[in-house]
């Protein structure tokens, strides 16, 4: 049984591009702990006995959530979904 040609056009493109999309996925999802992780540390509340906080956890936490909203259009480029630019 032949598979109808959109199919046979989509499983192409997975052939070709799933390892690619897989690490993309991994490194969007890796991104993600990474701004939870920023945004949690960014939201503890300030001890004077330690000093200042010296690591910007929130402009960590944006710049993360920026880079990984960029990676998930990449990864719908990579999946077909929307055209790449």
């Amino acid at each position: 049984m032949a598979k109808p040609a959109a199919l046979a056009d989509l499983h192409a493109l997975w052939q070709r591009r799933g390892m690619e999309l897989y690490v993309t996925l991994a490194g969007m999802a890796g991104l993600i702990l990474i701004a939870a992780l920023c945004g949690w540390m960014g939201a503890r509340p300030i001890n004077p006995v330690k000093g200042p906080r010296l690591i910007p956890w929130r402009f960590l936490m944006v710049l993360a959530g920026a880079v990984a909203w960029l990676v998930g259009r990449h990864a719908l480029s990579l999946a077909g979904l929307i055209p790449d630019q």
